[in-house]
């Protein structure tokens, strides 16, 4: 929520409300959020691409720290799109040094 609200420009006290049904959505708030799973999805989409186009796949490194919490869940979106797709490119995502399958 903390991040989702930070990404929207919005209050998370009030997105927190909006979410539980206690405050109606405000004009264009669901556009925002569309918006921003449409790019979550074209970006891990990209990375997808890039992981086909690559001989071998890839590694991506990703931070513990909670300021990328949006990098590392399209990485691990990505991840899982790849093991899902039927070329089945190798897409590593490599956390502290650690190698996550």
């Amino acid at each position: 929520q903390r991040g989702m609200a930070r990404r929207l420009k919005f209050d998370r006290r009030d997105y927190q409300r909006i979410e539980q049904g206690r405050n109606e959505c405000p004009v264009g708030f669901l556009t925002k959020v569309t918006d921003l799973v449409d790019l979550f999805d074209q970006v891990a989409d990209t990375i997808v691409d890039k992981a086909l186009a690559a001989d071998g796949g890839m590694s991506i490194v990703i931070d513990t720290d909670p300021r990328w919490e949006w990098e590392r869940n399209v990485a691990g979106r990505a991840a899982l799109l790849a093991s899902a797709h039927p070329d089945r490119p190798e897409v590593k995502l490599i956390v502290m040094g650690q190698v996550q399958p």
